[in-house]
């Protein structure tokens, strides 16, 4: 039944698959990619939560997606010692309209959550009070900080902000949007 009940939480959601791209990513790793970022200073400090934001930057094409795939392997190997901790990622891309927009991250983010741990209580419970609604962008706002709160602690990664025709901006901004 509880099984069920994520299928039907999954589908009441309607998120667009962050994976896909991220497989995607994964799949041009060659022995030894990344692995300068994963020891490089700045990124052990981001990691260790010293810093709360860190920002990767480069031209279109430089391979940006697939150091965000090597950061988010990184952080699933980091999940395993450091229990309860949230990792969610979201891939912007021009090439796919459901990856576009703000409302599209905040669907993906909050799917990736509610996926296992103490998220999909919470979204079981959003789910069953508003079955029938679509969510708009305060809800899904709302949910996000519901789903990252049942965690100790939560890593975002976001790909490719420049692909969002919606004004995402930078990290800043889009967080200080979700406290708005």
């Amino acid at each position: 039944m509880e099984e069920q009940d994520a299928v039907e939480v999954q589908a009441w959601l309607a998120a667009p698959d962050a994976s896909t791209k991220h497989a995607s990513a994964c799949e041009l790793h060659q022995p030894g990619t990344c692995t300068w970022l994963v020891h490089h200073d700045p990124y052990m400090r981001w990691k260790a939560g010293e810093t709360k934001h860190l920002w990767l930057n480069g031209k279109p094409g430089c391979g940006k997606s697939v150091l965000c795939s090597k950061v988010i392997e990184d952080l699933h190997l980091y999940r395993l010692d450091n229990g309860n901790v949230a990792i969610t990622y979201f891939y912007f891309t021009f090439s796919e309209d459901r990856k576009q927009s703000y409302d599209d991250m905040l669907l993906g983010l909050v799917a990736q959550l509610g996926e296992n741990g103490p998220a999909r209580a919470t979204l079981r419970q959003l789910h069953e009070r508003s079955k029938q609604t679509k969510l708009g962008t305060q809800e899904l706002q709302k949910i996000f900080i519901s789903t990252v709160s049942a965690h100790d602690e939560a890593i975002v990664v976001l790909d490719a902000l420049d692909e969002s025709p919606d004004p995402v901006g930078t990290p800043r901004e889009l967080f200080k949007r979700l406290r708005d």
